[in-house]
């Protein structure tokens, strides 16, 4: 193949569109969210935004049940599920390469989630390093004071670093003075949580692009109309 590339990135960044573009342009394009949708919802005739709706009720939000949040035991459950499904669907794409091989395919894009770099098995991480070139797409301050922003306004279900889950849940608790899961709103945990869930995943994303491939800033690829363009500037910053 000429290009084998995995775009990273937080969500909103434009992953998902400039991949859509690509494979108008002729690219095969293999979504990680459709098929982590696949594997945990096991309906593989949905659209991509009715998976991405089915998996952010799947994961769910902590917190009091009345307030349609989760039990502790059960969101941490929902979250284990959601991570080996995700280490599933990247193990598998040496097989959707080859059949983008066989299918006569010049060029693959791998369109990741928004928690890719929070996968912590190293073995997962170099396979996709191994197999494609990963193109961090960086966001611009001012779209990530958009993110942040969206994230306060309109609350949604997180996956969170395994690592990191229970010391963020065990400060909340205590700066909150709660000792009871059910007593947490899912809406003021998720806006409590989410700047520090933000700010370690950009340093993570960095890491991976300098490690397996490079950066791209957003910028670079707004106006980009072709495949060519698209080339171009991938050169430009390989």
């Amino acid at each position: 193949m000429k290009n084998v590339i995995t775009f990273i990135g937080m969500s909103g960044v434009g992953k998902s569109y400039m991949s859509q573009q690509l494979a108008q342009w002729g690219w095969f394009r293999y979504s990680c969210d459709e098929n982590i949708g696949a594997d945990l919802i096991g309906d593989k005739d949905m659209t991509e935004d009715e998976v991405l709706d089915a998996l952010a009720k799947l994961v769910g939000r902590l917190g009091d049940n009345d307030k349609g949040g989760l039990c502790l035991r059960e969101f941490r459950k929902r979250q284990a599920s959601y991570y080996h499904a995700e280490c599933r669907s990247l193990l598998f794409l040496d097989r959707h390469i080859k059949k983008a091989e066989e299918q006569g395919f010049a060029n693959f894009i791998h369109d990741s989630t928004g928690s890719f770099c929070e996968i912590e098995d190293e073995v997962v991480l170099e396979s996709v390093g191994d197999l494609s070139e990963i193109c961090y797409i960086e966001s611009s301050p001012e779209h990530e004071k958009e993110v942040v922003d969206r994230a306060q306004k309109h609350p949604k279900p997180l996956f969170f670093p395994p690592s990191k889950f229970l010391g963020w849940y065990d400060d909340f608790m205590e700066e909150h003075g709660l000792t009871d899961d059910q007593d947490i709103d899912p809406d003021t945990f998720s806006r409590w949580v989410f700047p520090k869930l933000f700010e370690q995943r950009l340093p993570k994303y960095k890491r991976l692009a300098d490690r397996y491939g490079y950066t791209i800033p957003s910028q670079a690829l707004a106006d980009v109309s072709n495949e060519d363009e698209f080339l171009e500037v991938i050169s430009r910053y390989r």
